[in-house]
Order: structure tokens, then C-alpha cells, then sequence
């Protein structure tokens, strides 16, 4: 019986090539994850930025529309 511990050259290249080739897969989509993620830091910024300009436009107005009703 051969023994099964010892691997042939043959079977071991083809698979780091392979290794080499899903480490560069892998390394472009954490690149791209992270750019994705940028975006979407970038997007919930400007929605913060928004929702922030509403409440102050809101709290400027209040006071005003409570004080023209007569019924509050």
C-alpha cells in the first residue's frame, strides 16, 4: 500500500494556482465591498444631513403656527 500522506508535484501546482486565483478574487471584493460600504456611509450622511434641515425647519415653524391659532 502507498502511502497517502505525501502529496504528488502534479496535484499541488494546479491547486495554488488556483489558491492564487481565488486570493485575487477575493482581494478585488473585499475592494469592492469596501467601496460599497463608502457609499452607503456617504448616503446616511446626507439622509442625517436632511433629516436634520427638516427638524430645524420644523422648529423654526412651530412656535410661529402656535401662536397664529387662537385655539392652543
Amino acid at each position: 500500500m502507498s502511502d497517502l500522506t505525501t502529496v504528488p508535484k502534479a496535484v499541488s501546482g494546479p491547486s495554488s494556482l488556483i489558491d492564487g486565483r481565488l486570493n485575487a478574487g477575493n482581494s478585488l471584493n473585499r475592494s469592492l465591498r469596501r467601496g460599497y460600504e463608502r457609499g452607503m456611509e456617504d448616503q446616511l450622511g446626507a439622509l442625517g444631513l436632511g433629516l436634520n434641515a427638516i427638524i430645524f425647519w420644523n422648529s423654526l415653524r412651530v412656535p410661529t403656527a402656535a401662536d397664529d391659532d387662537p385655539e392652543l
